[in-house]
């Protein structure tokens, strides 16, 4: 089974001689192609978690803002092999409630939220054969900048059916020299439903980021070219 743990037990804050302790809100855990265990939360974190003494606990039903830091802390392939690919997914909420979404780790990077629970997990989408990776979150209170989280789908020659992602705001088909895009969004899953006309983006011209449409549940994405070609969402989170 992957394995999830902490760089220490505890953490300890205050002034010498009068400090306090709580757990360690960073976990880490190692991902591995072979057997098929590619998927673990990383992440696991409610209000009740923390100690009564605990100046930063929110309790269960109180949200308070918090950053939810990504990393990767190894990568065990090769230097001629492809590095390994992973989606990750964040479930936050308060009292009973919750929202959930998927992005790409990439290299990490960080979340903000207003809650008072989260789950955060990550799953290898491709690695090579008998190579492993270790990724690590840690939760921390109060809001400081972040970068807003995105979410890569591939749209196949011939046109693809993508979903819209949870919390997605924009859509931003990432063409090149050789491939240009249409999207038409759609009103249902299944890609029968159209919303307004087909939208077409020239080869070479990534937009800024074109606006999800309200009420749409999917985008089909036609490559204008050899394709195939990313699909960037870009999320609220």
């Amino acid at each position: 089974m992957p394995s999830t743990e902490a760089a220490s037990a505890l953490v300890q804050w205050g002034p010498l001689g009068a400090s306090k302790m709580r757990r360690n809100l960073g976990r880490s855990c190692r991902l591995e192609a072979a057997g098929g265990k590619t998927r673990a939360e990383v992440l696991v974190f409610t209000g009740a978690d923390a100690s009564d003494d605990n100046a930063l606990s929110v309790g269960d039903a109180l949200a308070s803002t918090c950053t939810v830091t990504l990393a990767i802390l190894q990568q065990n392939v090769g230097v001629d092999e492809p590095i390994a690919v992973i989606e990750g997914s964040i479930e936050w909420g308060t009292d009973g409630t919750s929202a959930s979404a998927r992005f790409d780790w990439l290299n990490g990077g960080v979340i903000v939220a207003a809650a008072s629970s989260f789950k955060v997990s990550a799953e290898i989408i491709s690695i090579p054969d008998g190579r492993s990776v270790e990724v690590a979150a840690f939760i921390g209170y109060y809001t400081v900048p972040c970068c807003a989280g995105r979410l890569t789908r591939i749209a196949e020659a011939g046109g693809t059916i993508i979903p819209i992602a949870q919390m997605a705001q924009a859509v931003v088909p990432l063409t090149d020299d050789a491939n240009g895009a249409t999207l038409q969004f759609t009103a249902d899953a299944n890609g029968a439903i159209p919303i307004f006309g087909a939208l077409t983006v020239p080869a070479g011209l990534p937009p800024e980021g074109i606006p999800i449409p309200v009420g749409a549940a999917a985008v089909v994405v036609t490559p204008v070219g050899p394709g195939p070609l990313p699909v960037m969402f870009k999320l609220s989170l």
